[in-house]
């Protein structure tokens, strides 16, 4: 293992830990404020793909992301408008896997912001959607966080192994998010089902 690599490792396992703790240990509003800051910071470093003129530019990409969560937050307050706004990030997502394997340098500005937002804010929702609504809510974030960080590390050692195509700069972080989208909303269905509770006992319980 180089030292590179090596750093890394150790870098991901410190935030791996503070991050866990922030979820587990501290109440809901900490978990919102911590995934929002993070969407957002992946929302600065999406907007580079825009080649917008200037940080101001890339400024307002990340203030009309930031606007969108809301939004969608207030959206997804019906069981059917989550079932569509995930929906249609899952179907995004598709076209998306398509487009990279067949025309992955056929990339407009327009179509990367498109693409910001149907990946970023997704997954800030479908993640502090299991936060808040879910019983034991918390513990059901960090498995699906867990999921996606092994498929992760398991796509990025058989990229480096088997990998023919360098995809990190056109594709890095919108195959986590796609990842979150699915991963939150099968284990949000799976737990709505098994539950007695429905969502809105859910989140009463964690509502003062």
């Amino acid at each position: 293992m180089n030292e590179g690599l090596r750093k890394r490792i150790s870098t991901a396992i410190v935030l791996a830990a503070i991050f866990f703790v922030i979820v587990l240990l501290l109440p809901p509003v900490a978990t919102l404020v911590l995934l929002t800051l993070l969407v957002l910071a992946g929302a600065w470093e999406w907007s580079a793909f825009l080649r917008l003129r200037g940080n101001v530019f890339r400024s307002l990409y990340v203030v009309f992301l930031a606007v969108m969560m809301p939004v969608m937050w207030h959206v997804t307050e019906s069981r059917e408008g989550r079932e569509i706004v995930l929906a249609a990030a899952v179907v995004w997502w598709v076209i998306a896997l398509v487009w990279i394997a067949f025309a992955p340098h056929r990339v407009t500005p327009l179509l990367a912001g498109l693409a910001g937002l149907l990946a970023l804010v997704p997954a800030w929702l479908a993640l502090v959607r299991l936060r808040f609504d879910l019983p034991q809510g918390a513990q059901w974030m960090i498995f699906t966080l867990l999921l996606v960080f092994a498929a992760d590390i398991g796509a990025f050692f058989a990229g480096r192994r088997f990998g023919r195509l360098r995809l990190a700069r056109l594709a890095e972080g919108g195959v986590d998010a796609v990842a979150d989208d699915v991963a939150a909303h099968e284990t949000g269905q799976h737990q709505q089902q098994g539950s007695p509770r429905n969502v809105d006992q859910g989140r009463a319980d964690i509502e003062p």
